[in-house]
Parts: C-alpha cells; sequence; structure tokens
C-alpha cells in the first residue's frame, strides 16, 4: 500500500523527487517486499500441494488468479483512463493483459508459477531434497538469466520463483539458516548497499543480480523464522487478497480528493496517511460490499460464490491459505508493505 501511495518515480503516486526520503525507503524496501511476498506464498503453497488432478488444480487457480485479472484489472485500467488527475493509463488497449497492468501482473506470475510447480511435482523432482537443490540451482540461473519477456507475467516468473521455491523448501523440509545468519547476510548486502549509495553509485543493483537475491532471501527467511504475532496484522490477513486488488484505486482515489479540494497545498504526511488509510479501508469496504452483493461479484475476485454462501468467513480464510496471493497466516509475520506489491519491479525485472 504504501508503495503505490508514494509511487514509483517522480511522475506517479504522490510525485516526490528522486532524492526524497520516503521515495528512497521504497526503492530499498523493494529488494525485500516482493521476495517476502513470493516466499510466503511458496510456504502457503505448502500446505495444500499439488497431489493429483492437474486440470481440477489448474482450474482452481485460474478461477483464483486470472479471472480477477480479466475483471478487476481491467476496471483498474479503464478508470486509470477516463479518470483525471490518475497517474499513468494503458498505452496499448489490444495487448491489455498480455503487457500486465499495474500490480495484477504479480497474479499472471504466479499462475505461471503454479504451471511450472505443477510440472515438477509430477516428474518427482521436489519429493528430495537432492533432487530439490538441483531445480533451485537451475531456477537462480533462470532468475539472472531472464530470458523470458514481460508478457503474460512470464518475466515475473522467473523473477519471483526462486523465492517461491524457497518458501516451499522451508516448509516441506523444515531446513532453514539460524536467525542470526540470516539476519548477517541480509545485514551485510544492506551495508554493501548503503557505502555504494554512499560512495555515489549511479543506480542500485537489478532486482535479478545477486545481490538482490541473497537480500531477498536472506531477509525474507529471518522475517518468517522470526515469528512475528500481531492481532491487528492477522486481522487484516484475512482480507489481504482485497487489499491487493483494490489498494491502487483507493490510494488514488484519495490523494485525487486531496489535491483537487486544495490544490497542492496539502502536506506529504497528510496525503501519506491517508492514502494507506483509504487504500487498507477502502479495500476491505469493497470486498464487504460484493460479498453482499451478487454471485457474481464473488466469482470477479476469484472466490466461489456457492462455497462462500454457505461459510463466508470460513471459506475466506481457507482460500486465503490455499492462494499466494490470499496469505492468512502468512500476514502474521510480514511486513504490512507486503501487502503493496509494486510496479516498479515489473519494470525493472530486466536490470538496468
Amino acid at each position: 500500500m504504501i508503495f503505490h501511495v508514494v509511487g514509483q518515480d517522480a511522475h506517479s503516486g504522490l510525485r516526490l523527487p528522486d532524492d526524497d526520503l520516503l521515495r528512497q525507503v521504497n526503492d530499498v524496501l523493494a529488494y525485500v517486499r516482493m521476495p517476502l511476498f513470493s516466499l510466503l506464498s511458496g510456504y502457503v503453497y505448502a500446505w495444500r500441494p499439488y497431489t493429483g488432478g492437474a486440470g481440477g488444480f489448474i482450474c482452481g487457480k485460474a478461477r483464483r488468479l486470472l479471472v480477477p485479472v480479466l475483471t478487476v484489472g481491467t476496471a483498474f485500467a479503464v478508470l486509470q483512463s477516463v479518470i483525471p488527475g490518475t497517474n499513468g493509463h494503458v498505452q496499448a488497449w489490444h495487448l491489455l493483459h498480455i503487457v500486465p497492468v499495474s500490480q495484477y501482473w504479480f497474479l499472471q506470475s504466479l499462475f505461471c508459477i503454479f504451471v511450472v510447480v505443477l510440472v515438477l511435482e509430477q516428474a518427482g523432482l521436489l519429493r528430495t531434497p537432492i533432487r530439490f537443490a538441483g531445480v533451485f540451482l537451475a531456477v537462480v540461473v533462470l532468475h539472472h538469466a531472464n530470458p523470458l519477456p514481460d508478457h503474460l507475467g512470464l518475466a515475473g516468473m522467473t523473477y519471483l520463483l526462486p523465492y517461491f521455491m524457497a518458501g516451499l523448501w522451508a516448509n516441506r523440509f523444515g531446513a532453514m539458516p539460524s536467525r542470526m545468519a540470516l539476519l548477517g547476510a541480509a545485514g551485510g548486502v544492506f551495508a554493501l548497499l548503503g557505502l555504494a549509495h554512499w560512495a555515489g553509485a549511479a543506480q542500485l543493483p537489478a532486482r535479478n543480480s545477486g545481490p538482490a537475491l541473497v537480500l531477498g532471501l536472506s531477509g525474507g527467511l529471518f522475517l518468517l523464522r522470526a515469528g512475528l504475532r500481531l492481532g491487528c496484522l492477522a486481522w487484516i490477513g484475512t482480507h489481504s487478497f482485497a487489499i491487493f486488488l483494490f489498494n491502487s484505486m483507493c490510494a488514488a482515489a484519495s490523494r485525487i480528493a486531496w489535491t483537487s479540494a486544495w490544490g497542492q497545498e496539502v502536506s506529504t504526511a497528510v496525503l501519506l496517511v491517508s492514502g494507506v488509510a483509504c487504500a487498507l479501508f477502502g479495500s476491505i469496504a469493497i470486498e464487504s460490499l460484493m460479498r453482499r452483493g451478487p454471485p457474481w461479484a464473488l466469482w470477479a475476485i476469484g472466490e466461489s460464490s456457492s462455497a462462500a454462501s454457505s461459510a463466508p468467513v470460513t471459506t475466506a480464510h481457507a482460500q486465503l491459505s490455499q492462494e499466494a496471493g490470499d496469505l492468512h497466516r502468512a500476514a502474521q509475520s510480514a511486513l504490512p508493505e507486503v501487502l503493496g506489491p509494486g510496479r516498479r519491479e515489473a519494470s525493472e525485472l530486466r536490470g538496468p
């Protein structure tokens, strides 16, 4: 959420300059935010892994991940193109969703990951630590080479796959480095990045670089091992998928409303706090309205209307555990920033 409120560059979000502290913090957290979210996705998948029935598995993931891309993602693109004051719009409508829209690239990439994992599970390549380690090395090579285009979330798949596999490994085999080792690795890379910035480095390392991979893995695993328990985040986690889908729209609505009423005199602090609050509670309110609406409304956000009508709360929790976009239990060990997967990662997957 914070990412979308602050913006990915000086022409989006709050339109802060590149040397603004909030923008710099956003840039640094990008090395942990999406890796952590993806690592938790793999960890959650291990609770209910593929055990057979490829058709049903793929259809379930398509309903949960791709249907919201086509419904909410398309609505976002249309609203962005017709409402004054928005930042950016679709450049080529005939390539809508072939070229991913905003943060919805994550859902497309995650679907691709599940297809890859399905094939690997069927081949038995993830059953033993030795086989899994061989697959992970191949995934790291693919991550660094990044040979695939952005289309259909393919580049995002190669970017996120090592983190997803790391989360799956941690849950399936229970083997992780100690907290001190993880903290040391993450802190060391952060220190190197800080020294590089202090020395006048032109830009931060690419998202698919070696330092970024080490930082993402060590930072994500450390937060997972930390075992943080916060009741407020656990409650937010029950709405995490809706927040992911709608937070950009709600944050933009808050910013446009403030600037329309008060112009450029509104302080950054007011825009930031109100934007985050609107993104959070506005998304939850939209989800609540959709649950009270017709059955097709739940299909639009990837849920089964028949199951939701019989047990809305329980089903919501089960869905959150099944899909990597809905991390009910994972929200207890994640930072709030993971709820706002950003667009910058999608545009920077290919590095400098």
